[in-house]
């Protein structure tokens, strides 16, 4: 038994062969077990271990060339507050390495071998503007080199970057941003390592279309990558380096839905400050619940906003504007409310101004209680009190007349003049008053030497003449307290007007300063 193993060992075994059309060559089975590609890495990195240390060039006068490629597959995340965004992508490096060739048809027709990295000379390309504090480097590639028999290596490898970008939120949220991504050789300058485009381009998209996936809140509108050199302070030469450049585009629907719209609507509701009744009593508690909803507002969409001390993002700037309006709207709510409940003398000036010039302007017209209007009315109360006078009714019976009777109803005197206030314009005199002849009088029938004497007694002892002061105050009193109400309601529909404009003005002279919405009426 003993000598069949050995006769199986020395004869059979050397001679055996393990073929397969199935099989890649290099995984061809040789003696002692040993495949072709064990062989080769034997023969490649027998000596190469310290050799790979150094710079794998037989000129050194020359420098390296190194091809940076790379494909953008997504935007992960954009950090307003820290200034960096995150971005998944596919690099590729390319270079020669003279010290690792071979001939493929000394080892069965091999033509590549993938192998570790660390096993190799690679090139110390990083990101510069790098804002991770976990960066691990060259070994963020964690995969192998593919070296091919003419010496070039390709290192192809998937990664996820920090970077940091300088983020202009003066526009939020219709802004847009350009964020550089910049590789270059950490060690070497342009002497020694020169770093271009893939396939010698200078500028390309790297954007992958077939497996790019967008991102919830921004489009990336395009990208470049290009070549350039940059002198630094502690390099004789200039370093080159390859910047991917993106154009970021904040999609803006979530704000305008969340943010923008529901913060118009609150300030919308202010006017409603100037169309509800000044009687109703509600005018200043509307007022103080929309300055405290706004409030609110502001402090439940503060963390939506970024926090910059450089800009003052375009939102931000319409959430302090609004409040300043509304604010604006109750102090002038407050104004009216006081004019509405006056009942003293109105100026001259500000009846010209308001109801002689302004009335006009915003097509309100004052009810029929104008100061001439009033007067007629007071005429017509002169009347009745002259009827009442010169009937039969005697004076006594007249002075013990129930109160509410000899009270006229000012709503009924009110109605009538109304009804025959444009026919009765002729008597109004042009500076608003009622000639005193238009009056009817009537002279008593007893005769008085002191025909003064005479009236001043029976303007004193006439009972009829005491409910006539009595009824004139009231009237004076009645003709200040409309004068008053008709200039708040032509001041509400004046703050109306105003409150629109200006405030559909602010918002149109805030969010036209970003380009973006600029753009859309103005090509």
């Amino acid at each position: 038994m003993w000598i069949t193993i050995v006769v199986i060992t020395t004869f059979i075994v050397p001679s055996i062969t393990i073929t397969s059309s199935s099989m890649p060559s290099f995984t061809k089975v040789l003696i002692g077990n040993e495949t072709e590609e064990e062989r080769l890495f034997r023969h490649l990195f027998k000596n190469y271990k310290e050799r790979r240390l150094v710079q794998p060039v037989v000129d050194r006068s020359k420098p390296i060339k190194v091809e940076f490629d790379a494909h953008l597959l997504g935007l992960a995340k954009v950090n307003e507050k820290e200034q960096s965004i995150k971005t998944h992508l596919w690099l590729r490096e390319e270079w020669n390495n003279p010290l690792l060739t071979w001939t493929p048809t000394e080892f069965d027709n091999i033509k590549e071998i993938s192998v570790p990295a660390n096993m190799l000379w690679v090139p110390d390309i990083i990101l510069y503007n790098n804002a991770d504090d976990r960066d691990e480097g060259v070994s963020v590639f964690n995969t192998k080199v593919i070296v091919k028999y003419d010496g070039n290596n390709t290192w192809r490898a998937p990664a996820i970057y920090n970077s940091m970008c300088v983020l202009d939120v003066k526009y939020f949220p219709f802004d847009e941003q350009t964020c550089d991504l910049v590789f270059a050789s950490w060690t070497r300058d342009i002497k020694s390592l020169n770093l271009v485009v893939g396939n010698n381009r200078v500028s390309r998209s790297p954007k992958d279309t077939k497996f790019f996936q967008e991102n919830e809140e921004w489009r990336v509108l395009f990208a470049t990558i290009e070549r350039k050199e940059v002198k630094f302070d502690w390099s004789e030469s200039p370093v080159a380096e390859v910047t991917i450049s993106l154009r970021l585009q904040r999609r803006t629907y979530y704000y305008v839905m969340n943010l923008i719209l529901p913060c118009t609507l609150i300030a919308c509701t202010i006017f409603l400050e100037f169309i509800l009744p000044a009687e109703s009593g509600e005018r200043v508690g509307l007022g103080i619940t929309i300055l405290l909803s706004m409030a609110v507002f502001q402090e439940l969409t503060s963390e939506k906003l970024p926090s910059s001390s450089e800009h003052f993002p375009l939102l931000a700037m319409y959430y302090s504007v609004s409040i300043m309006e509304i604010g604006t709207a109750l102090a002038a709510t407050c104004i009216i409310l006081n004019i509405y409940h006056r009942k003293t003398e109105m100026p001259a000036w500000f009846r010209r101004l308001v109801l002689g010039w302004l009335a006009p302007l915003v097509k309100c017209k004052p009810r029929c209680t104008s100061r001439e209007i009033m007067e007629t009315q007071h005429e017509e109360a002169m009347i009745n009190m002259m009827t009442f006078k010169s009937s039969d009714v005697r004076r006594n019976d007249v002075y013990e007349f129930d109160r509410e009777s000899v009270d006229l109803d000012m709503d009924l005197i009110e109605n009538s003049a109304q009804s025959r206030c444009t026919q009765r314009d002729h008597l109004v005199a042009p500076n608003g008053s009622v000639p005193c002849n238009n009056i009817p009088r009537k002279r008593s029938t007893r005769g008085c030497q002191d025909e003064d004497n005479c009236n001043t007694d029976q303007s004193i002892n006439d009972p009829m003449n005491v409910h006539r002061l009595q009824l004139s105050e009231r009237m004076n009193e009645e003709i200040r307290r409309k004068e008053w109400q008709d200039a708040a309601r032509v001041l509400d529909r004046v703050l109306l007007v105003v409150s629109i404009v200006v405030g559909s003005a602010s918002a149109m002279a805030i969010f036209l300063q970003s380009p973006r919405i600029r753009g859309l009426f103005i090509p």
